[in-house]
């Protein structure tokens, strides 16, 4: 049965691709509406799931799924048609973020582990990452030129976006070793 918070979630799911093509048609403005209302879902769905008792296996695979499918896609897509406001370097960063995590989920599945519960360093590299992508979109819209503020989020999101990488990694690895113990 799929529950509510998880249907929630595939809604975010189902965003990525309207966001994405609003950003590649310089649809700045709604893209932004899109991605504010995909951070609500994300919001929404963990929070009808621990009140309402809907945590599930599939959501609980699904949830952290549509963050990465989302942040990826926004920063790959503005990138790629806005390629002055983020750096190359941060792009190939996310996607080896991004497949490192997904390795390690892999092995996760294949020693048949639960997934890891959503950690607080992951929380706020998505807190961050959202709030940087809005930043993006409302100074590219609005043609201002912030160019210190820009680079200083981009520094706090790439730290903040390590941390959460380093976090994971040794909360799976800690894992890993205690199961084989």
């Amino acid at each position: 049965m799929i529950t509510l918070a998880t249907k929630v979630t595939i809604f975010r799911i189902f965003l990525v691709a309207p966001i994405t093509l609003l950003l590649a048609h310089n649809y700045l403005v709604a893209a932004g509406f899109g991605l504010a209302l995909a951070a609500f879902t994300d919001w929404l769905d963990g929070y009808i799931a621990r009140r309402y008792h809907q945590q599930t296996a599939l959501g609980a695979l699904l949830d952290p799924l549509a963050d990465k499918l989302l942040m990826v896609s926004i920063f790959t897509v503005t990138w790629h048609t806005y390629s002055d406001l983020i750096p190359g370097w941060f792009i190939i960063f996310l996607w080896l973020k991004e497949s490192v995590l997904a390795c390690g989920a892999f092995i996760f599945f294949l020693y048949s582990y639960k997934p890891v519960a959503a950690r607080i360093s992951g929380k706020i590299a998505m807190a961050c990452q959202l709030i940087y992508g809005l930043l993006l979109f409302f100074t590219r819209y609005n043609e201002i030129n912030i160019d210190v503020l820009m680079m200083a989020w981009l520094g706090l999101v790439t730290g903040v976006t390590l941390w959460a990488l380093v976090d994971y990694g040794m909360h799976g690895y800690t894992l890993l070793t205690q199961k084989r113990s």
